[in-house]
């Protein structure tokens, strides 16, 4: 921390706050600075960048934090799979172990701030869910389960406009709790079937439109009903969309994917579990 020169003289109890020039706010007691706990730039300390390539995270711990992802290519290696593109990361620790069953709504509040992209939804802010369905049966099998506004022809959260650039998701959007799992582990069309079969006993989708991932839904209560046991947990999941061989946040706020290589920054203005900020 850079301590602000203080140059005038206090008196006995008596304190001034001020300002650092790294933004921490400090109470200066007798001329001497005294840091009162976390500043602005660490009001959420569990808060972590876990960016993969040519993108970051500014300011993760703050209350208002940029996810950025910038143009180009890198070398295969920094995802699981083989993705070249840029995908910014925001992940918020304190979930792992969380049983499922308690997650009842996330409600998140993000801006655009380039002027680049004539649809900003194209480049949302979605999240991820990282979750171990069965940990005593079947430990280290892990699932992704996904919020978000934009894969067709259906979507899980409702988007509510704040103003130009600035949007409002709420999930869920009914009672049913509905989320997509990425990794589901099911047959190639046809016939229509659920794609999540593994771990066993796997889970009927709630409504599906053909047998990929990004086309069935399926609702909360029937992943707890088909593994009671299930927690959201900090992993290193596997997935091929995630950094490689690195242990993530059980939740996670994405901007871009493993090919992007658009220029994105969003501001997250707010992000709310259970009605608790984090």
């Amino acid at each position: 921390m850079n301590t602000p020169v203080v140059s005038s003289t206090l008196g006995p109890g008596q304190s001034i706050d001020l300002v650092a020039t790294d933004g921490t706010q400090v109470s200066v007691q007798g001329g001497t600075a005294v840091p009162p706990g976390p500043g602005p730039l660490l009001m959420f300390p569990l808060r972590l960048d876990m960016s993969v390539n040519k993108s970051n995270v500014d300011n993760a711990q703050s209350a208002s934090p940029i996810i950025t992802t910038r143009t180009g290519t890198s070398a295969a290696g920094a995802f699981n799979g083989g993705g070249t593109g840029n995908k910014g990361i925001l992940g918020f620790q304190g979930f792992s172990g969380m049983p499922l069953a308690d997650l009842a709504t996330i409600q998140y509040v993000w801006d655009e701030l380039e002027a680049a992209h004539a649809n900003p939804l194209a480049l949302q802010v979605y999240l991820n869910l990282v979750i171990e369905p069965d940990p005593v049966g079947f430990p280290g099998v892990y699932k992704l389960l996904v919020i978000t506004s934009t894969l067709f022809p259906v979507i899980n959260v409702t988007v509510t406009p704040l103003g130009p650039g600035r949007w409002q998701y709420n999930w869920p959007t009914d009672a049913n709790k509905l989320l997509f799992c990425v990794n589901p582990a099911g047959p190639a069309p046809p016939p229509l079937v659920s794609v999540w079969t593994a771990p066993a006993p796997g889970v009927p989708f709630f409504s599906a439109e053909d047998n990929t991932w990004f086309t069935q839904l399926f609702a909360l209560a029937d992943i707890v009903a088909a593994y009671p046991r299930a927690i959201l947990v900090d992993a290193s999941s596997g997935d091929g969309g995630m950094p490689n061989t690195t242990v993530t946040p059980a939740l996670l706020a994405i901007v871009g994917d493993s090919g992007n290589t658009s220029q994105v920054s969003r501001l997250i203005e707010a992000m709310t579990v259970n009605g608790t900020n984090v």
